[in-house]
């Protein structure tokens, strides 16, 4: 639905069109003093390949504002857009040239250009923090706008809410490694994976400082972090599993061992004849001791149990697993 407002009958431009909507007749419900916003393209420096009627719906080809100023070649964007300008459209204002951060939502694919700027994005590549201090400092430099994605093309979704829907299922993102060269015919030598990035911001962070499990350095909470590969941690965690059972094991052959020593020493004493009161003595200690002995029995049991049981619990049947087959990355 095409956004409505109200007409400024103290401006000159809304006079005019309120003239020309009575005589049309186009009004809202006969509501006088309401029209259907539609973008004023008149001094377009580009080409409007396509203009909705009565709405601000355009689709438009031009030289992009950055790379292709003055007729400059190699240097086109094309926009589809659903709501030019967005909410602060007014037919008053004379658009020259598509201004994607201002538009409700749109499709803007650029043959060269500043990929991040138009919308002020945040790069995952470039420094963030000053002085390499990884925000200890709170002083932030706010660099890293679009460092890196200088001069390349670009497919960008712009939106409130963007959805990627797939009726059959599998959704792909390939970043990188594909073609010999860039759009540019620079060699495609690198790529820089795939980043998920919340809020626009990214905090640097200590790489080696993060290693530290003692608590006193303090990952940011918008750094940037590795996704976890299910079957590689799978392999460690079999290992620290197999690590557990063995001590595990080894932990209760060693208490059956002292609990048999203890037993056998008590039987040897009440065997002869002038240390059976040193033999009740130790057999009342050992008594003493018994809860504790099958305490500890029992968690060397349960841990092997446990161990065992997490082994068998990894299956990717289950959609809560991190082997799930409903997620993947490289």
């Amino acid at each position: 639905m095409a956004t409505v407002k109200k007409v400024a009958t103290s401006k000159k431009c809304d006079q005019e069109l309120l003239k020309k909507l009575e005589e049309t007749g186009a009004l809202y419900n006969e509501h006088l003093g309401w029209w259907r916003i539609r973008p004023n393209l008149n001094d377009f420096k580009g080409q409007v390949v396509a203009q909705g009627e009565d709405n601000a719906a355009v689709i438009a080809i031009e030289n992009h504002p950055e790379y292709g100023k003055d007729g400059g070649d190699f240097s086109s964007r094309v926009s589809i857009v659903a709501g030019l300008q967005g909410h602060a459209l007014h037919e008053c204002n004379l658009i020259e040239e598509v201004t994607p951060i201002s538009d409700a939502a749109g499709v803007y694919i650029t043959q060269r250009g500043d990929t991040q700027v138009p919308w002020n994005l945040v790069s995952p590549i470039g420094q963030h923090s000053e002085k390499w201090d990884y925000g200890e400092s709170k002083k932030m430099k706010g660099t890293g706008k679009g460092s890196y994605y200088r001069g390349l093309s670009d497919v960008t979704l712009f939106a409130d809410t963007i959805q990627l829907v797939a009726r059959g299922g599998g959704v792909n993102i390939y970043g990188g490694g594909v073609g010999s060269t860039l759009s540019s015919g620079t060699p495609n030598e690198t790529f820089v994976g795939v980043n998920l990035i919340a809020g626009n911001r990214i905090d640097d962070h200590d790489p080696q400082k993060t290693l530290d499990d003692s608590n006193q350095y303090q990952i940011p909470a918008y750094s940037l972090q590795p996704l976890v590969k299910g079957h590689s941690l799978q392999r460690y965690l079999n290992r620290l599993i197999r690590k557990l059972q063995k001590q595990n094991s080894k932990d209760f052959s060693g208490e059956m061992k002292n609990t048999i020593t203890e037993i056998t020493d008590v039987a040897a004493l009440f065997g002869g004849f002038f240390s059976a009161g040193a033999g009740a003595i130790k057999a009342g200690t050992l008594i003493l001791k018994v809860p504790l002995i099958i305490n500890s029995l029992g968690e060397s049991v349960t841990g092997m149990y446990n161990s065992t049981v997490a082994e068998i619990n990894t299956s990717a049947a289950f959609s809560e697993s991190y082997l799930s087959k409903h997620n993947k990355t490289n």
